[in-house]
C-alpha cells in the first residue's frame, strides 16, 4: 500500500467522490495510450519506404487532437470534483479538530498552546487536502495502470516487458527504503515549525509583559533559536527528498534507456519481435508506451511532496484530537495545579508527558535540567509562609522625579497628562487613585516609555530607564510551560531559592507545596489553569523577582479576598524599605495600607492631606486624573 493509513482513511467516509476521482485521472492517463497509438500511426506514414497515405495521417493528426480536448475536458471534471472531495475532507478534520479542542476537560488542559493548536487547523488541515485529492489518486492510479499497460506491452515485446518490469520495481520500491527516515524528518520538521508558531503567537499575545519584563531580548534570541532549528530541519528533510527522487529518476531512466536499446534491437531484428510482430507503427507505439509506463510514476512523486505537508501535520493533528472520551471525563474532573490529592488517571499520564518533555521544555525556556528527587526535595522543604523572615534586598533606587510630564493621544486632544511634577520617594507604598478609565495606566506606560512624553522623568538625578521599572499588570499574562519558566523569564540567573522566597512572599506558598511538580508545574496559556487570585499573586512574584529599583502594581489586590490581601499588602511594605513600590488601587484596604495617596485631577498634579492614613504612615498625598 502506497498510501498512509490514518489520511486513507478520512476518505473513507467519501469513498465514492474518491472512486470518481481516481476514475478521472485513469482515463485522463488512458488519453495518453491512445493519442500514442494515433500519434505512432501517423509517423509511420511519414517514414521512407512507407506507403504515404495523406488521408490516414490527417485522420491520426486529427485523432490526437481529440484525445487532447478529451484530456482537457477531463482536467476540468478532475479539478471539481477534487474541489469537492477536498472540501469535505477538510471540513471533516476541522469539525473534529474544534469539536475535541472546545471539550470541557480539553480547555483546562495546562499543556495546550494555542499557537500549536492554530497550526494544526490551519496550515495543518489544509496540507491535508493536496495529499487526500492527488497523492491518493495517483498512487491507485499506478497500482491499477501500470500493471496494465506492462501487460499490454508483454504481449508486443515480452523481453522489453520485463526489462520495464524491473525499472518500474526500481522508481516504486527503491524511495520506499527511505520512508521511514522521510516520515521521522518530516515529524521533526513540523515539530520545530509548530514550536516557532506556538511561541511566535505567544509572543504577540504577551508583547505587553514581555516588553514590561525587559525581557524581549531574550524572547528574540529564542524565536531566532527556533528559527535556525526550522532551517535545520528543513535542510536535512530535503536532503533525504532529493535523495528519494534520485532514486526514483534512477528507475525512470533506466527504463527509457532499456526501452530505446531493445527497440531499436527488435526494429534491426536482432531480437525477436513479439506476437504481433514488428512493423515500424508498432515499434513507434511500444517505445511511447514505455515512456507512458512510468507517467504514473512521475505523478505519483509530483504530488507525494505536494501532499508531504499533510503526512507531517499528522502528529499535530492526532494530538490536538487528542482523547475525548467522555468515559475519562469522570477521571479528569479536576485537572487544577491544586488538585493534588486523589491524583486521577489524567493526572498520572499529565505528570508523565510532562517529564518526557520536560528536557525539551527546559532546553525551550533556558532551564536546568532537575530530576524527580529534586522535585520532592523542593517540596518537602518548603517552609511555611508565616515562619519565612525575609530579608529585603539592599536598597536601590530613592527618589524619582517627575518635572513637568505631559502627555495626550492626538495634537486635537486634552492632555491626560498636563505638565504633572512630584516627587516619590523610598520607604512607603505610594498608591495611585482615580475612577477608571482617567489615566493612571498612561501614567504608568510613561514611566515605562511606552509613550513618548514630554518632560522629565528621573531616578536619583539621572534619567529613568526601564530596565529600572518591575511592573505588575492586573491582568499579567502567564506563558504556557512552568512556574519555573515564568519566574526565569524576569531573572534567567535566579536560583531555586529565590523562587521559592518571591513565591511565598507573593501568598502563593502553601499552594505551591500542595502542587506536587512544585517549581516545575504546568501554567495554561494566559495561565487559564490557574484562579484568577493565583495568576495575580504568580505575577507579583514575578514582580518581586525581578528587583528593579521601582516596582509598579495595578490593583495588585484585585482578586484577592480581605486576608490573602492583607498579607500581600504586608509584603509590599516590606519591599517599600528597599525600592519605590507605587500601586493603582480602588479597594479601601489597599487605600488604607498605602503611606502616599496621589490624585490627578484634569491632568494636572495636587497634593492634599488627608486625616485617613495607614498604620507607620507618616504623611498622606492623593492623586486624581478625572
Amino acid at each position: 500500500m502506497l498510501t498512509n493509513r490514518r489520511l486513507w482513511a478520512l476518505t473513507r467516509p467519501h469513498h465514492a467522490l474518491r472512486n470518481t476521482l481516481t476514475l478521472v485521472v485513469c482515463a485522463g492517463t488512458a488519453t495518453y495510450w491512445a493519442q500514442a497509438w494515433f500519434l505512432a500511426a501517423a509517423l509511420s506514414g511519414l517514414l521512407p519506404g512507407q506507403t504515404h497515405d495523406v488521408g490516414r495521417v490527417m485522420l491520426s493528426l486529427a485523432a490526437v487532437l481529440a484525445c487532447g480536448l478529451t484530456r482537457t475536458l477531463l482536467t476540468q471534471v478532475q479539478v471539481r470534483v477534487a474541489s469537492t472531495l477536498g472540501g469535505r475532507v477538510r471540513e471533516d478534520v476541522r469539525r473534529s479538530l474544534t469539536r475535541a479542542l472546545l471539550h470541557p476537560r480539553r480547555l483546562r488542559d495546562a499543556s495546550e498552546r494555542a499557537g500549536a493548536r492554530r497550526l494544526a487547523l490551519g496550515e495543518g488541515t489544509d496540507g491535508v487536502e493536496p495529499y487526500v485529492v492527488s497523492y491518493i489518486p495517483a498512487a491507485l492510479q499506478l497500482q491499477i495502470l501500470c500493471p496494465i499497460l506492462l501487460i499490454v506491452i508483454a504481449i508486443i515485446n515480452p523481453l522489453l516487458a520485463a526489462a520495464l518490469a524491473t525499472a518500474l520495481l526500481i522508481a516504486v520500491g527503491a524511495p520506499r527504503l527511505w520512508s521511514r527516515l522521510l516520515t521521522r524528518r518530516g515529524a521533526a520538521h513540523w515539530d520545530t515549525y509548530e514550536a516557532l508558531s506556538a511561541d511566535f503567537a505567544e509572543g504577540l499575545q504577551g508583547m505587553r509583559t514581555l516588553k514590561i519584563l525587559d525581557a524581549v531580548p531574550r524572547f528574540r534570541a529564542r524565536l531566532n533559536d527556533r528559527s535556525d532549528a526550522l532551517h535545520r530541519a528543513t535542510v536535512r528533510t530535503m536532503r533525504v527528498s532529493l535523495a528519494d527522487t534520485a532514486l526514483a529518476d534512477l528507475g525512470i531512466q533506466a527504463g527509457l534507456l532499456a526501452a530505446a536499446a531493445l527497440t531499436t534491437l527488435s526494429a534491426l531484428g536482432v531480437l525477436p519481435s513479439g506476437l504481433l510482430g514488428g512493423t515500424p507503427a508498432l515499434s513507434l507505439f511500444t517505445l511511447m508506451l514505455a515512456s507512458e509506463l512510468f507517467r504514473p510514476v512521475r505523478d505519483l512523486a509530483r504530488h507525494w511532496h505536494a501532499g508531504y505537508l499533510g503526512m507531517s501535520a499528522l502528529g499535530s493533528i492526532d494530538a490536538a484530537i487528542g482523547d475525548t472520551d467522555p468515559s475519562a471525563e469522570s477521571a479528569a474532573s479536576d485537572t487544577r495545579p491544586g488538585a493534588a490529592d486523589g491524583e486521577t488517571h489524567r493526572d498520572r499520564e499529565e505528570h508523565r508527558a510532562i517529564k518526557r518533555h520536560h528536557a525539551n521544555e527546559q532546553h525551550r525556556m533556558g532551564e536546568p535540567h532537575r530530576t524527580d528527587d529534586e522535585h520532592r526535595v523542593d517540596n518537602q522543604h518548603q517552609p511555611d509562609e508565616q515562619s519565612r523572615d525575609h530579608k529585603p534586598h539592599q536598597p536601590r533606587g530613592s527618589v524619582l522625579r517627575l518635572d513637568r510630564v505631559g502627555f495626550a493621544y492626538t495634537p486635537d486632544s486634552p492632555p491626560v497628562l498636563n505638565e504633572v511634577t512630584t516627587t516619590i520617594t523610598r520607604g512607603g507604598i505610594t498608591a495611585l487613585a482615580g475612577p477608571s478609565g482617567t489615566g493612571k495606566s498612561t501614567l504608568f506606560d510613561v514611566l515605562l516609555g511606552f509613550l513618548p512624553a514630554s518632560g522629565e522623568c528621573r531616578l536619583d538625578d539621572r534619567p529613568l530607564q526601564p530596565e529600572d521599572i518591575s511592573v505588575v499588570s492586573q491582568h499579567g499574562y502567564l506563558f504556557p510551560g512552568t512556574i519555573r519558566a515564568n519566574l526565569s523569564a524576569v531573572a534567567s540567573d535566579a536560583s531555586d531559592a529565590d523562587m521559592l522566597a518571591v513565591m511565598h512572599r507573593a501568598g502563593l506558598g502553601r499552594e505551591l507545596a500542595s502542587w506536587p511538580l512544585g517549581l516545575d508545574t504546568r501554567v495554561s496559556e494566559s495561565g487559564r489553569s490557574l484562579s484568577g487570585g493565583q495568576i495575580q499573586r504568580l505575577s507579583v512574584a514575578r514582580g518581586l523577582l525581578a528587583n528593579r529599583a521601582i516596582l509598579l502594581l495595578d490593583e495588585p489586590t484585585s482578586a484577592l479576598n480581605p486576608e490573602l490581601a492583607a498579607r500581600l499588602l504586608a509584603t509590599l511594605r516590606e519591599e517599600a524599605r528597599s525600592r519605590i513600590v507605587i500601586m493603582i488601587a480602588h479597594r479601601a484596604e489597599a487605600l488604607e495600607a498605602a503611606d502616599t495617596v496621589l490624585t490627578l485631577r484634569a491632568g494636572t498634579l495636587h497634593r492634599a492631606s488627608t486625616s485617613t492614613a495607614a498604620p507607620t504612615s507618616t504623611s498622606t498625598t492623593v492623586m486624581e486624573i478625572r
